[in-house]
């Protein structure tokens, strides 16, 4: 996947700003990170390089960082973090309950326009994002699509 560099799209606001200075300063630079990225592409980053450097020297320089250097948070850690910025967002993980509406909602409103199936995982990730629910993983996604294919025939 091609990184994301928009900087309009990557200066804090005061509100994201508030959120970030909350965080310990060696977890400041992968909180502002994560959080413009998730409001941005609707998703979290896969691999750190889905993130260009020119959005991680913006970043680290609206919150007075003068490193650049990405520590990847982990476990526990990047747990909190995924909670507390879906929370910021408005947005919630996707439950059991919501394990069979995927394929359904492509199979009624996206194969019929498609079988391509770039153009379907965009339409499910723009699905999860008018619902306010995280897209599953990469991985995930593909395998929806796949099942929906294959059930619609």
């Amino acid at each position: 996947m091609e990184p994301i560099v928009d900087l309009d799209r990557r200066t804090l606001s005061a509100a994201d700003r508030e959120l970030v200075m909350r965080k310990n300063a060696a977890n400041r630079l992968d909180f502002a990170l994560l959080l413009k990225f998730f409001q941005s592409a609707g998703r979290y980053p896969a691999l750190t390089t889905e993130i260009d450097l020119a959005v991680v020297e913006h970043l680290a320089a609206q919150i007075d960082i003068f490193t650049t250097s990405v520590t990847g948070a982990q476990g526990r850690t990047l747990k909190r973090m995924r909670t507390e910025i879906r929370a910021a967002c408005g947005f919630r993980e996707a439950s059991v309950e919501d394990a069979a509406w995927p394929a359904e909602y492509l199979c009624e409103r996206s194969i019929p326009q498609t079988r391509d199936h770039e153009r379907l995982v965009a339409f499910l990730v723009t699905a999860c994002r008018e619902r306010r629910i995280e897209p599953p993983a990469d991985e995930r996604v593909a395998r929806v699509v796949r099942h929906a294919l294959r059930i619609y025939g």
